[in-house]
């Protein structure tokens, strides 16, 4: 799913044809349905929990990773489960974000297309010891990761990225 796509569901309800001129002909009323983007981050039960019944409890200065600082989620619940159990071994949980893909598309966002590019960005961000620190200066990073060819990295680094992630409906997987 593409994460700058303006998606709608068009759903047509009939309604009663009050048109005396062309009674055999029924009437609809359009309406759009937003369509949701679902991303996981794999954590501890603790956090976990805590991002999805605490307020603004997602602070996008606290994580480090590929691309620097930011809050990650990825569109693959397996690399996010795996990523759980392999850091908190069974004290791994996976939170999944239903994003509103209009509402994400609004966000200034940073598209880096190969693995590749992510791989030196990666190792810049490494050799400058800014893991905690790098920014791009937009509101996401979307890339693959730099040794994952099978998925997508959603890095949220500003105030308005940080927001939009706690705003957005969470439920534990």
């Amino acid at each position: 799913m593409s994460p700058v796509s303006y998606c709608y569901q068009l759903r047509y309800y009939p309604i009663k044809n009050t048109n005396r001129e062309t009674p055999d002909r029924p009437s609809y009323v359009l309406t759009f349905q937003t369509m949701k983007m679902r991303v996981f981050h794999g954590t501890d039960h603790q956090t976990a929990t805590q991002i999805i019944n605490t307020d603004g409890f997602i602070d996008r200065t606290k994580g480090g990773g590929e691309l620097g600082m930011g809050f990650y989620v990825g569109d693959s619940l397996a690399i996010a489960a795996a990523f759980a159990q392999g850091k908190f071994n069974t004290n791994g949980a996976v939170v999944a974000f239903d994003l509103d893909e209009s509402e994400f598309s609004k966000l200034n966002i940073r598209l880096v297309k190969k693995r590749e590019k992510v791989f030196i960005l990666w190792r810049r961000i490494i050799s400058l010891k800014k893991r905690f620190l790098y920014l791009f200066n937009v509101d996401v990073v979307v890339a693959p990761f730099a040794t994952i060819d099978i998925c997508m990295q959603y890095k949220f680094e500003s105030q308005k990225g940080e927001d939009f992630m706690n705003g957005s409906d969470k439920n534990l997987v």
